[in-house]
């Protein structure tokens, strides 16, 4: 669902070079804020993480074709991160479930990328795991990693 969302928005808005810019952020990335913040809201914590996971596979698109569109997309993927996971912000207990509680990476994958990723590696892959700030890391989302209320959940971890 997520994965669809974006793809479609992006084409609808022309590639989105500048993704903060209004008229982007309140016809594209503001509806799809509240679409998502219900359901976290409904009890998913998943969302920042699925869309971090995003992120890592936008970025990793190496087609000459659809590499700039796929920058685009995991850049919006960040956005929606950011926005979702502040919305926590006054909330630690749920700040660091949010960022550390681990799920299935290939839980609700299309049957292709099942089939492609099972080609591609040898364990099984309903035992591979992460969580979303191995995510953001993964996905060199620096812009997430220096959000305040990611900060704030990386300073408890340290301290």
């Amino acid at each position: 669902m997520i994965r669809s969302d974006i793809t479609v928005g992006i084409i609808l808005s022309k590639y989105a070079i500048n993704l903060t810019a209004p008229d982007i952020t309140y016809t594209l990335v503001q509806p799809l804020v509240e679409k998502y913040l219900a359901i976290q809201h409904n009890g998913n914590m998943s969302v920042v993480f699925c869309l971090l996971l995003n992120r890592v596979h936008f970025l990793r698109d190496e087609n000459l074709l659809t590499k700039t569109i796929s920058g685009s997309r995991a850049c919006l993927c960040e956005i929606l991160a950011i926005r979702i996971f502040r919305d926590y912000g006054n909330n630690m207990l749920k700040l660091t479930l949010t960022l550390t509680t681990t799920w299935p990476v290939y839980n609700g994958a299309d049957p292709h990328m099942m089939q492609h990723a099972r080609a591609e590696r040898d364990d099984d892959l309903e035992d591979r795991v992460g969580n979303a700030i191995e995510m953001a890391i993964l996905g060199k989302s620096k812009r997430f990693i220096k959000s305040s209320s990611c900060q704030k959940v990386i300073n408890a971890i340290w301290t």
